[in-house]
Formats: C-alpha cells, sequence, structure tokens
C-alpha cells in the first residue's frame, strides 16, 4: 500500500493513518465498512444520544419532554440556584429556546422560577413538588438504560469509554 491509497480487502477499505497520543505518534490502520458514504463520529454519537433518551423516556410513566429528565438532573444534583442561563450552558442551547422549555415545565407544573435579587435580568429555575417527584423515575430509567447499555462491559470498559468520550470532548474545546 502506498501512501493514503485505500485498498480493498473483502468488503472493507483499509486507510493509512497516523495518530499522535501524548508524546508518541502511532501508525496504524484504520477499518472501515464500505457503505456509499462514511458514517462521521458525530452522526454514530447523535444516534446514540437519541437512542439514549429516546430509551430513557420509554422507561417513565407519563412520556415527559427530553428537556424535563434534563432539566430534572440538573437542578435536582445542583448544590447552588441554577439559572436559565447556567441551564443553557449545560445543555448548549441558546438562552432563548431554554427560555420556552423553562416556560413550558412551568406550566405544567414541573418547575417555577424567580427572579435573581442580585441581578433582576436572570431568573432561578427550581422544581415543584410534582418536578422532585419525578426525579427518582428519572434516575431509574437512567439506571435501567445504563444497565442495558453496559451489558457485556466490564467496568474497566465501562470507564475507559466514558474517560475516551470526555477525552474527545475536551480535544475539541
Amino acid at each position: 500500500m502506498l501512501g493514503n491509497a485505500p485498498m480493498a480487502l473483502t468488503g472493507t477499505r483499509i486507510f493509512e493513518s497516523s495518530m499522535s497520543i501524548g508524546s508518541q505518534s502511532i501508525r496504524g490502520k484504520i477499518n472501515q465498512p464500505i457503505q456509499g458514504m462514511q458514517l462521521m463520529i458525530s452522526k454514530q454519537l447523535r444516534k446514540l444520544k437519541n437512542r439514549y433518551a429516546q430509551s430513557v423516556l420509554k422507561e417513565i410513566p407519563g412520556k415527559p419532554g427530553e428537556y424535563l429528565i434534563d432539566i430534572i438532573t440538573i437542578l435536582s444534583s445542583a448544590t447552588q440556584p441554577q439559572t436559565q442561563k447556567m441551564i443553557a450552558e449545560l445543555l448548549e442551547l441558546d438562552k432563548s429556546r431554554i427560555a420556552v422549555i423553562i416556560d413550558a415545565l412551568n406550566t405544567k407544573g414541573y418547575t417555577y422560577t424567580t427572579l435573581n435579587p442580585a441581578d433582576r435580568r436572570e431568573h432561578f429555575v427550581f422544581l415543584t413538588k410534582k418536578g422532585l417527584a419525578m426525579q427518582p423515575l428519572v434516575q431509574a430509567a437512567i439506571d435501567k438504560v445504563n444497565e442495558t447499555l453496559y451489558k457485556g462491559m466490564t467496568t474497566d470498559q465501562i470507564l475507559q469509554f466514558e474517560g475516551l468520550l470526555v477525552r474527545l470532548n475536551n480535544n475539541l474545546v
């Protein structure tokens, strides 16, 4: 094989690649299936995220929205009051989108907001009793889906997978 020219091998393309990990340089081959357009890692991650979210939603009675699950998780684990801006940053959504989501959750009785007395432009978001009652259901659903997701994996493999996801994310920041 010369340079980066692909070589067909029983339904698989093999590409020469060069990766640098720390101070070491690794030269190896990456197998990629021949299926029309190659899938980018972002597409695979989006598919995993969507399947994960849908699996968690299926486990919760009443079928709450995905953002309710995220917001319940954020607010129930927070050690200080969270603003709409803070939640928007954590969910990587713009402030206007999170305002619409929070307003809908307020209307449904899961959350309520109060003005920040130190900065009247900010709103703190809190869970209502109804929202707090959802927290154990959300956690149970997440635990059940995680059990299915990690089936057949060792603790070391799970920690390595999660560590790689964090590293990939940090590499792009």
